[in-house]
């Protein structure tokens, strides 16, 4: 088991190492001879004519991000992002390459599992998108790649390089909730209208006011009291590279400490908000060991250490979004937690009396390898290895503890104070267990051949053997056998061919369907270099290039096509006049025994173009993906076999867009300048769905965008001039004024669920982003814009009004509900009648519900000042640089009382940042 302190030790293992190796290095390299084979230990997937679009280190660390995928948005053609969770340690944007999330994450040429990497350590990432591309990774590569690679020393000098910065975080936007009096106010208009005697008679609305009752007519502006308003960001780094001819090395450490947002207790000797550390080390060493082996080793240790309040973060979030501000007061007189028979979780006891939760991640990667030239056979010819390990171990500790609340009664007579206690006061909880714990082995054979022939013809020949296995906690192993084949032809750099083909073997499939084999090719035509191409000044690079293949994708159970059987709480039988229960078991699941791997074809086809001695360059691309055997469980499934059916590999779906970039640098004397713009389409098409039998075309999935909404087309509101007993209804309700009144698009007089279409926005998504940045005598600044635009969103549960909670209480109301139809604003109205709890007609999924996504967002911006040469030189320093960067500053939205890219306010909020710091090296 991997211990935290196993993981310290063994860091400090690595360190050793390390410096054993550069010792070794520093002592050779006066003696080692030139490397002159020309062979580096480097991923070679990015092929000529594939698709790809790559980011690097100095734009990386522009962004100051715990997660990777967060500095990617708006910087790569074809890859977008939807940042959804911002909670510290688990803030990763949801990536989707071309349409499809989830891509296969590959870090070092390894396939890895996380992205908690500092940008400063990155030496690039690459999106790998066609299938030419994506060819080697088989039946994982439908989603796309990221290929991550970590920086490597390069001989010479030794360079030391020490970051230290600073941030503070706020969220990017606050709910709008109602104070206590248009709380009460709203909420009898609600009753009101369902009918319902008020729940607040003039005294208490008064009361609410006037503030002249705080204990007994609370308002409490809960958000401010139970989460901070500004939560610190720190981040701390060194890396120290270099080498001679024999070794070359990079090291580097960094330590991030990342406060939560909930407020703290001074009496509390133990830390209940939920903040985040994180401590990682890494070593990577490239050995020369003769002029024509080389051998590399990389080590990768990450410490994350978390804590959260007892209640939990994501209760207390839900707890929050449901808890109006005249709920109850934070404390009684008596100092006592408030609390009434519908609310007895107080919820600055949440946050502060419930104890705590302790979260350890242990995570260590080693990977190791060898090249050997084989000149000595034919020249060209090598042969490489590696092998890699990896274990991640996660552990909870659970120190949490109960707390007591109290309603304050007051008797209007006397004035005597009476308290009705509702929970038990600090039971402790002492306990703790492995959450997961996960193992990942690799290795992988490589030959390959590399010559020109009469400096005209260049022909590349590749092939991979390897295999990968993943152990999860108690289940059987995930295990891939891949065997892959690349050749390229190039002549004279104007033609060029490239064929590849890889076999995949996935162990969760039936024996005899658990092989596939993935082809792809690509060719590519330099105009440019044509002998015949006209020599201008403007038109630098002209290049043509299209590929074709299929990928694949093991979307797949754990081991389907075998049917299982098991017990559980509702199985069994009771017999006898003496009941006695005899066990039964249950049928899993029907095995899908034909079950198989995900396909799709890709065609891609793209323009280079380099203009004014390649100082602007431009690419536009078009790719058209058929996907199909996709895992879908039959629409027309009958319910008399009294089991759950199984996923089928029957779906069709349709991906298709352009992606353009344009960029260029220059600059005019001292002044040094860029601007680059990125910018994709993304369109789908569902073509086939086995879908329940539709009566009308317009109903039917078939046809339509892949996730498209689907729901009632809103026609305003019942009005005193429409006349309900003439209007279209809903089935099974009877509206009333103010009620969202539906189209009936069948024109049987009835709303129901053949009056269900496509709703929202058709047009492809367009999204990318904008960035540019000027230097001039140590002055940096730049800044990014990212945005997306045909973008819908769906308002759910935590935009309505009075949700009825489960012990009785009501929830929420936001600003946006004083906008509700009344009477008197019936011609102004932008939110239905209010009405306490649930209401089938107006909460139905509806296009009144569905808003704009589209957003601009400054994603990042840098404002940075290299001390000059002859100040830091003359301290025995190479380089001085201040910044101060931010992230999320400023967004333009169509709603703006939400985030964009998370439109709910029942979780953690989105954050935005201002963050300075200092780079110094050596």
């Amino acid at each position: 088991m991997l211990t935290g302190n196993n993981i310290i030790n063994r860091c400090a293992g690595i360190a050793v190492l390390t410096a054993s190796l550069l010792a070794a290095g520093a002592a050779h390299a006066q003696q080692a001879a030139p490397d002159t084979t020309g062979i580096a230990l480097k991923d070679s997937t990015v092929k000529t004519v594939a698709s790809y679009d790559v980011i690097y280190n100095r734009e990386l660390i522009k962004s100051p991000v715990v997660d990777i995928t967060n500095a990617l948005s708006g910087r790569l053609t074809g890859l977008y992002t939807l940042q959804q969770a911002a909670t510290p340690g688990n803030d990763g944007a949801s990536v989707f390459v071309r349409g499809i999330s989830n891509p296969l994450i590959v870090i070092d040429g390894i396939p890895r599992d996380y992205t908690l990497l500092n940008p400063a350590e990155i030496e690039s990432v690459t999106v790998l998108k066609d299938a030419l591309a994506v060819n080697l990774y088989g039946m994982r590569g439908s989603n796309g790649v990221l290929l991550i690679n970590t920086r490597k020393g390069t001989p010479g000098k030794q360079t030391i390089s020490f970051t230290a910065q600073y941030g503070v975080q706020q969220p990017t936007v606050k709910p709008k909730y109602l104070n206590a009096y248009d709380y009460a106010t709203l909420f009898n208009e609600a009753l009101a209208n369902d009918k319902k005697q008020p729940a607040y008679l003039p005294v208490d609305l008064d009361a609410y006011k006037n503030g002249t009752d705080p204990y007994g007519h609370p308002n409490v502006d809960w958000w401010s009291t139970v989460l901070r308003n500004k939560m610190r960001f720190a981040r701390y780094s060194a890396d120290v590279s270099g080498g001679g001819q024999f070794a070359q090395y990079y090291l580097a450490l960094d330590h991030v400490n990342q406060q939560g947002i909930f407020v703290k207790d001074a009496k509390n000797s133990y830390n209940t908000n939920n903040d985040y550390k994180q401590y990682s080390i890494r070593s990577n060493v490239t050995m020369n060991i003769n002029p024509s082996l080389k051998a590399f080793l990389n080590v990768f240790a990450l410490i994350r250490n978390g804590t959260q309040p007892g209640y939990g973060s994501a209760a207390i979030f839900n707890t929050l979004y449901t808890t109006p501000n005249n709920a109850y007061p934070v404390y009684n007189s008596d100092g006592s937690y408030g609390g009434t028979v519908e609310r007895n979780a107080n919820l600055r006891a949440q946050v502060v009396n419930s104890g705590y939760w302790l979260n350890y991640n242990r995570n260590l990667y080693a990977d190791v390898g060898l090249q050997q030239s084989l000149d000595v056979l034919a020249k060209g010819l090598w042969i490489s290895g590696k092998a890699s390990f990896g274990s991640d171990l996660t552990e909870d500790i659970d120190r949490t503890k109960t707390f007591a609340t109290f309603k304050m009664n007051v008797d209007p007579a006397t004035g005597a104070v009476t308290y009705t206690k509702f929970g038990t006061d600090g039971t402790q909880n002492n306990g703790g267990n492995i959450a997961t714990q996960t193992r990942n082995s690799y290795w992988e054979l490589t030959a390959g051949y590399n010559k020109i022939f009469n400096n005209a013809h260049t022909i590349t020949v590749r092939a991979v053997a390897a295999s990968q296995q993943y152990g999860n906690d108690n289940l059987l192993p995930l295990r891939y056998n891949t065997y892959s084949a690349y050749g390229a032809y190039n002549f004279r750099n104007r033609y060029h061919v490239e064929v590849s083909a890889t076999g995949n073997k996935q162990n969760r499939y039936v024996k005899g369907n658990d092989f596939g084999i993935f082809p792809a090719a690509g060719i590519g035509w330099t105009v440019s270099n044509e002998n015949w191409f006209p020599q201008v000044k403007q038109l630098s690079t002209l290049r043509l290039k299209a590929s074709y293949g299929r990928t694949g994708l093991d979307n797949i159970g754990y081991y389907v096509y075998g049917q299982f059987y098991g017990g559980s709480s509702n199985t069994g039988y009771t017999l006898g006049v003496t009941p006695t229960t005899i066990s039964g078991v249950t049928e899993s699941t029907l095995a899908n025994t034909n079950i198989t791997w995900e396909k799709a074809d890709k065609m891609n086809a793209g323009i280079e173009l380099g203009l004014f001695k390649n100082k602007l360059r431009a690419t536009a691309e078009y790719y058209k993906d058929n996907y199909f055997d996709l895992m879908q469980v039959r629409g027309r499934s009958i319910a008399l076999i009294g089991n759950t059916y199984p996923q089928e590999n029957i779906g069709r779906n349709r991906y298709y867009g352009w992606e353009f970039s344009l960029q260029f640098e220059d600059k005019i004397g001292a002044v040094k300048y860029f601007a680059g713009l990125k910018l994709s389409t993304r369109q789908s098409k569902v073509m086939f769905a086995d879908e329940v039998d539709r009566k009308y075309d317009y109903m039917r999935r078939t046809g339509e965008k892949v996730g498209q909404i689907f729901g009632y087309v809103a026609d305003g509101f019942y009005t005193r001039e429409d006349s309900i007993a003439k209007a279209p209804v809903m089935e099974g309700y009877h509206p009333v004024f103010g009620d969202l009144k539906y189209k009936d698009l069948n024109g049987d007089s009835i709303i129901n669920r053949y009056d269900v279409t496509a709703i929202g926005n058709k047009k492809a998504m367009i999204y990318g982003g904008l960035q540019a940045g000027i230097e001039w005598k140590g002055i940096g600044f730049s800044f990014l814009l990212q945005g997306t635009a045909n973008r819908d969103i769906t308002l759910s549960a935590s935009d309505w009004e009075f949700q009825s909670l489960e012990n009785g209480g009501y929830g929420q109301a936001q600003q946006h509900h004083l906008g509700r139809w009344t009477e008197a604003t019936a011609a102004t109205a932008t939110y239905p009648r209010l009405t306490v709890g649930t209401n089938a007609n107006n909460q139905t999924t509806s296009s009144f519900w569905v808003r704009s996504g589209n957003y601009l967002r400054l994603k990042n911006i840098e404002l940075s000042y290299n001390l000059p040469a002859k100040w830091v030189n003359a301290a025995k320093m190479n380089e001085v640089r201040f910044f101060i960067t931010g992230f999320n500053l400023i967004t333009f939205s169509d709603i703006d009382r939400l985030d964009p890219e998370y439109p709910y306010v029942n979780g953690y909020p989105n954050l935005k940042m201002i963050n300075g710091g200092l780079n110094i090296k050596f």
